[in-house]
């Protein structure tokens, strides 16, 4: 530790795999560490929350309570490596893939998700081609990454049909940020939905001063709400697709 402030990582572990992360405690390195780094890869799988929860699990069980990085991942926009056919990988399924993972990571609590993107059309994993052109899945990359823009940091947030006669969730996601500025940043997505259409309300906490937030998108109606010392955003909308509101005072 010659630098105090900086954050020792681990080696990245690739896929869940128990023996290695005892050989490591057993052998003190993770004891010496900030960061657990993972790989949390389900073979073919976009269901990477998984093998994140085993890791998690794991952890805790060994008393050891430590943050966990998923980095090194992603998903191929033509068949590549491990993932052979079928399915024949295109940059749309790409795309699908990519949302399913990351929506359903981050509605697990994980909070620092690195995942490949650069290489152009000699890197199977890439999201930009050699022409500098965003494959589909690039642009759920930019949107997620709109959560770190101006110092973001994650925050909780609830999410529920907007009232008892709206249908379920049935695999809509959600994940929302704060910024330096005041400004939040709220996204949901229907990855794992039929995609018809469903009134959603999510909350989230606001700083206790916050009286109006005004929405990016048009048909979101917010809410601010108030009790002592604390203030809450309540925020319903019509879910039919993939969207990121920026909420602004």
């Amino acid at each position: 530790r010659l630098d105090p402030t900086a954050k020792i990582f681990s080696t990245g572990m690739a896929g869940f795999q128990s023996k290695f992360i005892h050989e490591i405690v057993q052998g003190g390195v993770l004891q010496k560490v900030d960061v657990f780094a993972f790989h949390p890869y389900a073979g073919k799988s976009p269901l990477w929350d998984l093998p994140y929860g085993l890791a998690e699990g794991e952890l805790m069980a060994l008393g050891l309570k430590l943050p966990i990085y998923s980095n090194e991942m992603g998903f191929v926009w033509h068949n590549a490596q491990w993932f052979t056919a079928p399915p024949v990988n295109t940059p749309a399924i790409q795309a699908d893939m990519l949302s399913i993972a990351i929506s359903r990571l981050l509605t697990n609590d994980q909070t620092d998700i690195s995942v490949f993107h650069s290489g152009g059309n000699n890197q199977p994993f890439s999201l930009i081609d050699d022409k500098g052109i965003p494959r589909p899945a690039y642009h759920i990359f930019d949107d997620y990454l709109n959560l770190c823009h101006r110092n973001g940091k994650r925050i909780e947030l609830s999410l529920t049909p907007a009232s008892d006669t709206d249908a379920p969730l049935k695999g809509i996601y959600a994940a929302a940020a704060a910024h330096d500025d005041g400004s939040y940043t709220v996204i949901t997505n229907p990855s794992l939905s039929d995609l018809h259409e469903r009134f959603v309300r999510v909350t989230i906490p606001v700083a206790s001063d916050v009286t109006q937030l005004t929405s990016s998108v048009q048909g979101v109606d917010v809410q601010i709400k108030h009790a002592p010392n604390r203030a809450w955003a309540v925020i319903t909308l019509p879910v039919t697709q993939r969207t990121r509101i920026e909420l602004t005072p």
